[in-house]
């Protein structure tokens, strides 16, 4: 038995309106397909006499997947790998299912652990500042730990030898091992409020609190940030035996001038650059081109239009590109630095410091969850899947018409989106998520309207 809404007659007037939406729908997607092949040309960059080293295979992390390693062709990656992370590989390939209802499992759990995660770390910091810094230990070890397992699966392990990494655990050495070291107190606070909370803009990190990639990304950044405010402003909380201190050797935690706050974070960047320009530039030069590792010279180079790109590039030899990059890398370390002579010493302005970058955290990852606004209200990254599963239930049970043809189209099309762009599957290690998009959105009306 037809059901009441395949038997409705739709009048000319409205089947001409559909069939307008259809080829507009289909206009649209050739655009967008137009605009990604740009897209996709713009970040391809062409080998230069200038020895330039981009690969425009790197993706940011936690962006577009990487081909596992496991399924590489290519005579370098998989070739030289361990035995353990092709075996882990395999492992994975062979017992994590990747289906989009298994996404979503993935993606619901990794979502509440995150949210609990938001409100013990909100308690702890307003209530228990000690308890606080012992959990950010604590996530340092696991979710850092559980990073370069992850990312060594997907060749990007080279990422954690960036400098906020070395940031992390220097704070965690005076945090865990000399809590009452004034030098290691002031190096700490130069580094996690002025380099680390800067980073939190500069690098986009966002509350996306499902993946666990960019969660441990704004981790790295925000809750140093975090850490820092508690040791100047409740420092008599976070140091032991505060209270047996002199009140000279309270005072030394509340002076700070240029040389605290900005030559000593500075020589320890330093020492950083010196070491990670022999270990990526001179020692596995060769090694991450043969064997196509990611690293953060390339992947903020990969744009050739950008800034940073124009300038590393103006230089011949790649040695002076190399050191060029870490220049520009130094430099903005610097100015982070100089901006702890306000954040020492203003509580109001340290405050809005960490109320901003929050803000930009919070909206980023607005913006990552709402895509495409509609009358109706926001198209978010679960909406496709229920909106699909609609779809399938109204072509299972209307059995013909239009309605049900768009409606089908409808769930082709949210589900053959990310297929045809794999930047549309955004991903928790390796789980998958549909986004629907401004074709989607076209289609869902079509299909409402039917």
């Amino acid at each position: 038995m037809e059901s009441p809404r395949s038997q409705m007659k739709l009048s000319a007037p409205m089947l001409q309106r559909l069939e307008s939406i259809r080829q507009g729908s289909q206009a649209l997607a050739q655009g967008v397909e137009a605009v990604r092949e740009q897209v996709d040309l713009l970040f391809t960059v062409e080998p230069t006499d200038k020895g330039s080293v981009q690969d425009e295979k790197d993706a940011a992390p936690g962006s577009q997947p990487p081909t596992p390693p496991s399924a590489k062709s290519d005579a370098g990656g998989m070739d030289h790998q361990p035995q353990w992370v092709i075996k882990a590989n395999e492992f994975i390939d062979a017992n994590i299912p990747r289906t989009p209802a298994m996404a979503l499992l993935r993606d619901r759990a990794t979502f509440c652990l995150g949210l609990a995660n938001v409100m013990l770390s909100a308690l702890l910091l307003l209530s228990h500042p000690r308890a606080f810094i012992n959990y950010f230990i604590f996530k340092s070890f696991v979710l850092l730990g559980s990073r370069w397992f992850v990312y060594r699966l997907k060749l990007w392990h080279y990422y954690m030898l960036e400098f906020c990494y070395v940031a992390i655990g220097l704070g965690v050495v005076h945090t865990l091992l000399a809590p009452r070291s004034v030098l290691l107190f002031k190096t700490t606070f130069a580094l996690y409020a002025g380099v680390l909370t800067a980073a939190v803009v500069a690098t986009r990190n966002a509350f996306v609190l499902h993946s666990v990639d960019k969660i441990t990304s704004l981790y790295q950044h925000l809750t140093p940030a975090l850490v820092a405010w508690l040791l100047r402003w409740r420092t008599a909380d976070v140091v032991p035996g505060w209270g047996r201190l002199s009140e000279e050797g309270r005072a030394a935690y509340t002076r700070a001038g240029f040389v605290d706050l900005c030559v000593a974070p500075m020589v320890v960047w330093g020492l950083w650059a010196a070491t990670y320009y022999y270990l990526i530039f001179v020692r596995a030069d060769a090694k991450v081109r043969e064997r196509g590792y990611a690293t953060m010279f390339k992947l903020q180079t990969r744009n050739p239009r950008a800034p940073i790109s124009k300038f590393v590039f103006s230089f011949r030899t790649k040695e002076q590109q190399y050191a060029a990059y870490l220049a520009v890398h130094g430099g903005t370390c610097f100015a982070g630095c100089l901006l702890n002579l306000l954040w020492f010493h203003s509580i109001v302005l340290h405050t809005a410091l960490i109320l901003a970058v929050m803000a930009s955290s919070m909206w980023a990852g607005a913006t990552w969850y709402f895509r495409e606004k509609k009358p109706g209200g926001s198209v978010s990254v679960g909406d496709a899947p229920r909106v699909a599963e609609q779809a399938d239930h109204g072509k299972a049970s209307e059995g013909g018409g239009g309605g049900s043809a768009a409606q089908a189209a409808l769930a082709w099309w949210l589900r053959s989106s990310a297929t045809l762009d794999a930047t549309r599957w955004h991903f928790s290690d390796h789980s998958v998520m549909v986004t629907a998009g401004a074709s989607e959105l076209t289609c869902a009306w079509w299909a409402g309207l039917g």
